[in-house]
């Protein structure tokens, strides 16, 4: 059986710096390439990141073609199935 948690940032923040992430647990990490994102490979087994701009909703229309491009759909695909 498979559970799956969708977390915020501040979340899984909170999560890691009070120890109590899930154990064997896989993570698919979506964050903004022009930022920082959280280094799960010391808190979870296996780890995918897809980085993915964060675009407000006001400015949507301008990047239009780059909301539903995800390059990272196959292998995303893949990581999903084997986890």
């Amino acid at each position: 059986m498979m559970n799956v948690l969708i977390c915020s940032r501040k979340d899984i923040e909170k999560m890691i710096i009070n120890r109590t992430f899930p154990k064997n647990t896989k993570v698919i990490s979506f964050y903004d390439p022009h930022t920082e994102h959280i280094k799960y490979e010391e808190v979870c087994d296996d780890v995918y990141y897809c980085p993915f701009e964060d675009i407000d909703v006001w400015y949507a229309a301008e990047f239009e073609e780059q909301c539903v491009q995800f390059d990272f759909a196959d292998d995303l695909a893949v990581f999903i199935y084997e986890a």
